[in-house]
C-alpha cells in the first residue's frame, strides 16, 4: 500500500498546478475582486439591506452556485487529466524508470485512476468549502448592515453550511461514480494514441452510432441504441426534476437528508456497477498494452 500511495502522490506533484495551485489561484482572484469592489463602493451592502432577501436564502443559493462551478471545473479538468496522465509516462521518459521497480502497469494505471477519482475530487471539495465560508463572510456583513438578528443567523447559516457541504460531497461521490467509465475509457485510449484520446474518445463512440443508423435495421429508439444509451449515461441524475428544482422554487431550507434519497433514488445503480467494471477491464487492457508495448 505505501508503494500504491507513493505513486498517488506522485501524481498529485506532477498535475497540482491543475487541482492545487489554479483553485488556490482562482479563490485569491475572488478574494481580491471581491475585497477590491467593497474597497470601491461597488460591492454595496446597504442597497443589498434595502431590498431585504432572507439572508439564509443568498448564502445557500451562493453556496451552492459555486459548488456547482467548482463540480463543472473538476469534471472537466479530470477528462483532460485522464488524457494526459495515463499517457504521461510515455512522453516524460519515466515509464522505464518505474518499469524497473517492483510495480506493475496496472498498478500505475489503478493510481493514477485512483488520484482522479478520490485524491482531486478532494481537492476541489475543499476549494468547494472555501468559497462557503467567503460566501458566509460576506452575507454575514449583509445581515449586520440591514440590521437582522445576528444570533439567528449565525446558527442557521452554520446548520445550513453543513447541510450544503454534506450534499456537495454526496453529489461528487455520485457523480465521480456515474462518470468514472468515461474518465478510464478516455484514459485507456491515451495509452495507444496519447493525447489525441481527447477528440477520438467523442469521435469513436459518435462513429459506432453512425454506423449502426446506416447499416443496422430494426426497432430502435430515435437515433439509435448506442446513441439513446451514451445520451443516457452522459445525463447525471441531478440533472433531472427534482428535489433542487423543487428547493429553488419552495425557498425552504437545504435538506442533505432529502437531496441524498432524491439522487441516490434517481441513479441507476445497475449502471453504476457495470461502469465501474467497464473502467476496471478498460485499465486492464490498457495496463497491458503499456506493458507488452515497452517489454517489445
Amino acid at each position: 500500500m505505501k508503494a500504491f500511495f507513493a505513486l498517488v502522490h506522485r501524481e498529485l506533484l506532477e498535475h497540482r498546478g491543475a487541482f492545487l495551485v489554479a483553485p488556490l489561484a482562482l479563490i485569491g482572484i475572488l478574494f481580491t475582486m471581491i475585497v477590491l469592489a467593497y474597497v470601491s463602493g461597488r460591492l454595496n451592502f446597504e442597497l443589498a439591506a434595502m431590498v431585504n432577501p432572507p439572508a439564509l436564502r443568498v448564502f445557500e443559493v451562493g453556496f451552492l452556485g459555486f459548488a456547482v462551478a467548482w463540480w463543472l471545473y473538476l469534471l472537466g479538468v479530470l477528462f483532460f487529466y485522464c488524457a494526459d496522465g495515463f499517457s504521461a509516462d510515455k512522453r516524460n521518459n519515466s515509464m522505464l524508470f518505474w518499469k524497473s521497480m517492483p510495480q506493475s502497469d496496472f498498478k500505475i494505471l489503478l493510481a493514477k485512476f485512483g488520484a482522479a477519482t478520490a485524491l482531486f475530487p478532494g481537492l476541489i471539495y475543499a476549494a468547494a468549502l472555501v468559497c462557503g465560508v467567503i460566501v458566509y463572510v460576506l452575507t454575514l456583513i449583509m445581515v449586520s448592515v440591514g440590521g437582522e438578528d445576528m444570533g439567528t443567523f449565525i446558527l442557521g447559516a452554520v446548520r445550513a453550511y453543513l447541510s450544503i457541504a454534506g450534499g456537495i460531497l454526496v453529489a461528487l461521490a455520485a457523480s465521480i461514480l456515474w462518470f468514472a467509465p468515461f474518465f478510464a475509457w478516455v484514459g485507456a485510449l491515451s495509452t495507444i494514441v496519447g493525447r489525441w484520446s481527447v477528440p477520438l474518445s467523442i469521435l469513436v463512440p459518435l462513429l459506432a452510432a453512425g454506423i449502426e443508423n446506416m447499416y443496422v435495421s430494426g426497432p430502435a429508439p430515435e437515433g439509435g441504441w448506442i446513441w439513446s444509451y451514451l445520451s443516457y449515461r452522459v445525463d447525471f441524475p441531478i440533472n433531472e426534476e427534482g428535489y433542487l428544482r423543487s428547493w429553488f422554487m419552495s425557498g425552504e431550507r437545504f435538506d442533505v437528508y432529502q437531496f441524498t434519497l432524491d439522487l441516490v433514488g434517481r441513479t441507476d445503480w445497475m449502471q453504476v456497477v457495470l461502469g465501474l467494471a467497464f473502467a476496471l477491464v478498460a485499465i486492464f487492457a490498457a495496463s497491458e498494452y503499456r506493458r507488452r508495448t515497452i517489454d517489445n
